[in-house]
């Protein structure tokens, strides 16, 4: 595959007393999990330049490390169900196919994978605004680089300046409430829709409802609709004749299931 370059900058980090810098890269999508990561640290000091050796790892590395280190039950649960995730979006993505990276897993890890998922539910909901000016066109889950939430409107009956609208997104987790808000519409000619997007949703918050709401200078302009992964992966399982993606689809609950759980105890 090709090799991409990255630039990043350091953030101070304290870890048991010790000060580092710390180095952080989000760009893994899930089918390139087994990609090796080359490392490599430039410094500077009195006007020359200090060049680290190259450090190769992978995520795939780490899930196994782990795997082979951790006693902590839930944990590696959580990580075969992430390497059996990430194999099926490579059969999905057609991406390396000959190396899935759940491929090394011993009989016993496999059998460490979540058996199922919980029941699915749609949270599907939506509080209606008197003489909106922004209608709903569809709503949809996004798989690639990352999960995106992807809602399409349309602005038939919008009189103002769209620069001025923002699609928001709310949700509240185990950790904290939040609040994104996109600006940046796209538009799409064949649905005659613009659509704004939530990117980066915590796999373990794939059952958690998200609000959403369509606003002109902070003033709502389209009804409230709540949607989440979870009602998009129902809808699909129900609809779609797709078998590869519909295991993708359970491969992905099964994961978000035992991220919730761990996570839920480690909070």
């Amino acid at each position: 595959p090709e090799r991409n370059t990255t630039i990043l900058t350091g953030e101070p980090a304290t870890l048991s007393g010790v000060n580092y810098y710390k180095f952080k890269y989000k760009g893994v999508a899930s089918y390139e999990l087994g990609d090796n990561c080359y490392a490599v640290l430039h410094a500077f000091k009195d006007g020359a330049e200090y060049v680290s050796s190259v450090d190769e790892y992978s995520l795939k590395t780490y899930a196994y490390n782990r795997l082979q280190k951790s006693t902590d039950a839930e944990f590696k649960t959580l990580l075969v169900d992430l390497l059996n995730y990430c194999s099926q979006s490579q059969v999905y993505f057609g991406y390396r196919t000959g190396e899935l990276v759940n491929a090394d897993l011993t009989d016993a890890q496999r059998a460490l994978a979540s058996a199922t998922y919980a029941e699915l539910i749609s949270d599907e909901d939506k509080e209606v605004l008197e003489d909106a000016t922004v209608t709903y066109y569809g709503k949809t889950v996004v798989f690639g680089s990352n999960i995106e939430v992807k809602v399409y409107v349309k602005l038939n009956n919008f009189t103002g300046n769209r620069d001025d609208l923002v699609m928001r997104f709310e949700y509240t987790d185990m950790y904290d409430s939040y609040t994104f808000e996109d600006s940046d519409f796209v538009y799409r000619s064949d649905y005659g829709a613009y659509s704004a997007k939530l990117i980066d949703i915590p796999m373990y918050d794939a059952r958690t409802p998200i609000r959403i709401t369509v606003l002109e200078n902070d003033v709502p302009v389209s009804d409230t609709i709540t949607y989440s992964i979870e009602t998009y992966a129902k809808n699909r399982l129900e609809k779609s004749g797709d078998e590869v993606f519909k295991e993708l689809l359970r491969m992905t609950m099964k994961y978000a299931d035992s991220a919730n759980l761990y996570f839920e105890h480690h909070h």
